[in-house]
């Protein structure tokens, strides 16, 4: 089961990008009003952050009292340390600088050929905000993103079907 497992979450990989992009660029291209946008995001970020900073707490409250692994009755001094080492490896520390760079990608293909949703995001906003900017300009190619948009769904929907 695990190669079927494997296909799909890759299939799911492949969709992701184009999902967000067009979406997104057909969300705030379809807003005449850019201040409009910007509130909503503006709230949208306000109410990821008031999540953010409680989820840790109802993450440690569930923990105490439900007591994830308790009965598993492992000894830690028996577990190899080279198991988690590459896990370990991979969450270096980044500074905000460090972190807001990483946002902007060195091209649009690049932000997509890796599949760095924050980069994605970035172009995607840029670009529906460039659309709307345009106003009746942007329509034909507006009304492109939006059948893109749904033959993507349509993809989804036949992948799903197939999930395991």
């Amino acid at each position: 089961m695990k190669p079927l497992g494997d296909a799909f979450i890759r299939l799911i990989t492949l969709v992701i990008t184009l999902i967000i992009f067009c979406t997104v660029v057909c969300g705030i291209a379809g807003v005449q009003d850019i201040k409009k946008v910007g509130r909503v995001g503006g709230k949208a970020l306000l109410y990821f952050e008031a999540v953010s900073t409680f989820a840790p707490f109802i993450g440690l409250t569930v923990g105490n009292i439900v007591k994830p692994g308790a009965g598993f009755k492992v000894d830690p001094a028996s577990l190899d340390p080279k198991a988690i080492a590459d896990f370990a490896g991979q969450a270096t520390a980044q500074g905000v600088t460090e972190f807001l760079m990483h946002i902007i990608p060195t091209t649009v293909v690049d932000a997509f050929a890796k599949g760095d949703i924050l980069q994605v995001l970035l172009v995607s906003i840029l670009f529906g905000i460039a659309l709307s900017a345009m106003g009746a300009r942007a329509k034909p190619l507006l009304d492109l993103l939006d059948s893109l948009t749904r033959a993507i769904f349509k993809i989804v929907n036949m992948l799903m079907k197939f999930a395991p």
